[in-house]
């Protein structure tokens, strides 16, 4: 199977390659031997902040107030 390169330097990989890693999100690409080597990572650090968020009764809408309010103030 051939995966494509755009013009961004995005690589297409092909469904069948992908159906393996249904659940993964995120590659590390290493280059080897004159070869693209993507490996399957999980982060689970981001995952325990998400957890420990909602744990806490933060939701994704007082994140985004959150974010608002700081991008409103400013630093003398």
């Amino acid at each position: 199977m051939l995966a494509t390169l755009s013009d961004r330097n995005g690589i297409a990989i092909p469904e069948a390659v992908m159906a393996n890693f249904q659940d993964t999100e995120y590659f590390e690409a290493t280059c080897e031997n004159d070869r693209i080597v993507l490996t399957p990572v999980r982060l689970p650090a981001v995952d325990g902040v998400h957890d420990e968020r909602a744990a806490q009764g933060i939701t994704e809408a007082d994140a985004a107030d959150a974010i608002a309010w700081a991008r409103r103030c400013r630093l003398p």
